[in-house]
Order: structure tokens, then sequence, then C-alpha cells
């Protein structure tokens, strides 16, 4: 009896212990259970976030790219400036040349009207002198007027010539005044090309503020999430080909972006030649100028020579002039007999001259209004070229302050590009932060995947010890029947 009290204490006991497992084990799978939900859960959120992560890493690369495209373009407005501004250096030593040229000109134009002007004045000398002749010789008189005609001709010739070179200096004044307005048209928009590089760099830089701000935000983010992150893989290889295509897109426009600019500096070199040859032609044209001039100052010459001839024949006419008055004095009675129709002839003599005297008086006039006008217009063209060199000046100050705002620029620029580099830095820091990230999660994945194995394999072993059990409290069902049946058969 005590035995099988014994026994039957025992198989309670087993029993106990049997239960107790199964419920120590159902609270361990239930545990494992919740904690997979828990896994699953993370591992959702995290992909979330990944993807997330993803997606702004897409859009700050897009960013960059942005940022880079900026930079090229504002590169290429400065070059553009550079060679605006050497073009107009190029204008303005070739506008001085003009200047000296013009000055030059003037100062030759002015030697001109001064010997034209004595020149007047001993045709006006000789022609006095020639009145006194005329009483007494009036064919020789006439001689000289022709002579005086002739010259007066080439007075009006010279001054057609003067007018065309007025009209020639009025045209260049005119072509200076177009070359100043395109060059006050290009300064202007060359300030409106440093005024929106400005804002472009303004703009730049807020814009890296603002991704300077949401990078250290997402840095935050990273570091709270790092705790519960352990690894991820699957983005790696994706990430390496985005990185591999913005490489080979960036190298591509970089390309397009050379060849470009070559094409734009083909383009200048072609610019420069056609005004060099521009500034030949105007040397060419020059040059026949100067060869005019030459040709006027010939001409000028010549008429000295034939004003030293006329001296010379006024000298020969007052010494025949005193040989006929030795013949006057011996012919004097002759001469009182014709007296009345040498005063008719002195009478229509002294109208002839008198009507010479108006027309050279009228002439005269004439030319000191046109020598008057000719000044006056030297006058305006030397105010012109005062003006002009005031405006250069002013250009020149425009220039070095173009200068000052290009190397302002240049150091924003220089500026910009630490900070771009500084992004692309936190960039890589970024990525490589990712990297490890995503290792991690490819590590806890690997451990998950161990651990699954070993709680199906632990839910197996479960299952057979559980199958044995029942087998043992069947068996033990069975003998305790049997015990009974023995008890019952024995009583019997």
């Amino acid at each position: 009896m005590n035995r099988e009290q014994n026994y039957n204490q025992s198989l309670k006991r087993l029993k106990q212990t049997i239960q107790v497992k199964e419920t120590l084990e159902k609270e361990k799978i239930e545990k494992l259970q919740v904690q997979n939900r828990e896994l699953k859960i993370n591992l959702k959120e995290q992909l979330q976030k990944n993807q997330e992560l993803d997606e702004q890493i897409l859009m700050k690369d897009d960013i960059i790219v942005k940022y880079e495209n900026e930079l090229k373009n504002a590169q290429e407005d400065l070059l553009l400036n550079v060679e605006r501004i050497k073009e107009m250096r190029i204008k303005e030593e070739s506008w001085i040349k003009l200047e000296d040229q013009l000055a030059e000109q003037i100062m030759q134009l002015k030697g001109k009207l001064a010997r034209k002007k004595t020149k007047l004045r001993s045709i006006r000398d000789s022609h006095n002198e020639l009145q006194k002749q005329s009483l007494e010789d009036s064919e020789r008189r006439q001689i000289e007027m022709i002579k005086l005609n002739n010259q007066l001709d080439q007075i009006e010739l010279l001054k057609n010539q003067f007018k065309e070179r007025a009209q020639i200096c009025e045209e260049t004044n005119k072509k200076l005044e177009e070359e100043l307005n395109e060059l006050s048209h290009q300064n202007q928009e060359m300030n409106q090309n440093n005024r929106n590089l400005e804002q472009q760099l303004n703009q730049i830089q807020e814009n890296l503020h603002t991704a300077q701000t949401e990078r250290d935000e997402q840095i935050k983010q990273n570091q709270i999430h790092n705790q519960r992150i352990e690894q991820l893989q699957d983005t790696k290889t994706a990430l390496e080909a985005k990185i591999n295509k913005i490489k080979t897109q960036f190298e591509v426009e970089r390309n397009e972006i050379k060849q470009e600019s070559q094409q734009k500096m083909q383009k200048k070199k072609e610019k420069i030649k056609n005004m060099k040859e521009e500034i030949k032609e105007q040397e060419q044209k020059i040059q026949h100028q100067e060869k005019v001039i030459m040709e006027q100052e010939r001409n000028i010459q010549t008429q000295e020579k034939q004003a030293e001839e006329l001296n010379q024949e006024i000298t020969e006419a007052k010494q025949q002039q005193q040989q006929h008055h030795i013949q006057l004095q011996e012919t004097q009675q002759k001469l009182k007999q014709e007296n009345s129709q040498i005063n008719e002839d002195n009478s229509q003599i002294r109208d002839a001259l008198a009507r010479t005297e108006s027309e050279l008086e009228y002439i005269q006039k004439q030319q000191n209004i046109e020598i008057n006008d000719i000044e006056i217009r030297i006058d305006a063209l030397i105010a012109e070229i005062k003006q002009l060199k005031d405006e250069n000046s002013v250009l020149r100050e425009t220039q070095t302050s173009l200068k000052k705002e290009l190397n302002i620029s240049e150091d924003l620029q220089n500026n910009f590009k630490e900070k771009y580099i500084r992004a692309k830095n936190i960039n890589k820091q970024l990525r490589d932060h990712i990297k490890t990230v995503e290792d991690k999660v490819k590590d806890f994945m690997h451990e998950r995947d161990i651990e699954n194995r070993e709680v199906s394999r632990q839910r197996e072993l479960k299952r057979i010890e559980d199958e044995k059990s029942k087998n043992k409290i069947r068996v033990l069902d069975d003998i305790q029947n049997m015990i009974k049946r023995h008890k019952i058969s024995k009583i019997e």
C-alpha cells in the first residue's frame, strides 16, 4: 500500500512537473511570439524610416546637382564679365588713340587756318598795292585780277575740303557717341548680371543653410534611431549604382560644359579677329586722311610760292612804276592834252575797283564767318573730347568698382565652394552612417533568422517532448488502471 501511495504521489508529482514545464514553455513561446511581433513592427518602422532617409538623400543629391549647375552658371557669367572688361579695355585704348589723332588733326587744322589768314592778309595788301597801280596800268591789273580770282577759287576748294573734313569729324563724333551708348548699355547689363549673381549666391547660401539644418536634424534622428536599428543591406547596391550614375552624369555634363566653353572662346577669338580687321580698316582710313592732309599742305605750299611770285611781280611793278613815273614826267605835256580822256578812264577803273573791293569784302566776310564756324566746331570737338575723357575716367572708375565686385563675388564663390565641400563631406558621412546601419540591420536579420530557426527547433523538440510526456502519461494511466484492476481482482 505504501508503495502504491508513493507511486501515486510520484505520478502526481510527475504530472505537476510536466504541467509546470508545459506552462513555462507556453509562456516562453508567448514571450517569443510577442518579441517576434515587436521585432516585425520595429523592422517595418525601420524600413519606412530607411525609405524616408533614401528619399531625403535622393532629394539632397538633386539639390547638390542643382547647386553644382548654379556654380557652373555663376563661373560662366564671371568669365563673360571678365571678357567684357577686356573688350572694354581694348575699346578704351582705341578711343584714346582716336582722341590723340583728333587732337593732332585739330592742331594741324588750326595751323592751316592761321596760315590761310596770313595769306588772306597778304592778298589784301597786294590788292591794295594793285589798286594803286591800276590807275597807271589797266592791263596788268586785269591780269592780276584773273590771278586773284584763281586764288579765290583755290580758297573755295580749300573751304570745301575743310567742310568735308568737318563732316568726317562729325561722323567720327557720332560713331564715338554710338560706342559710348553701347558701352553704357553693356555696363548696365554687367551691373544687372552682377546683381543676378549676388541674388543667386544669396539664394544658394540660404539653401545651404537650410540643407545644413536639415542634415543636423537628420543626424540627431539617426543618433536616436541608432539605438534601435541593428542593420540594413538591401539598398546598398542601389545607392552605389545611383552614385555611379550621378558621377557619370556629372562627367558628361562637365564635358558638355567644356565643349560649350571652347565654342564660346572660339567665337570670341573670331570677334577679336573682326575687331582687329576693323581697326586695320580705320588705320587705312586714317592713313588716307593723312595723305589728303599732305596733299592739302602741298597745295598750300604751291599757293605760298604763287604769293611769293606775286610779291616779286609787285616789286617789279614798283620798279616799272618808278620808270613809268620818269616817263610820265617826260610826257607830262602830252598827258595834259589827254587828261579828259584819262579822267574818264580813271572813273571807269575806280568804279570797277569799287565793285571788286565790295566783292572781296563780301567774300572775306563769308570766309571769316566760315572760319568762325570751323573754330566753333573745333572748340565743340575739343569740348566733346574732354567730355569723352571724363566719361572714360568714369568708365575706369566703374571698371575698378566692377573689379572689386568681381573680387567680392570670387570670395563669395570660394565661401560657397567651402560650404559645398562641407555639405558634401556631411553627405558622405551620412552615407557611411547609413552603410553601417545597413550592415547592422543585415547582421540583425541574420541573427533573427538564426533565432527563428532555433525557435522552430525548440518548438519541434517541445512537440516531441509533449508527445513523449503524453505517451508517458498514457502509460502511467494504463499502469494505474492495471493496478486498480489488479487490486479489484485481488479483492474479489
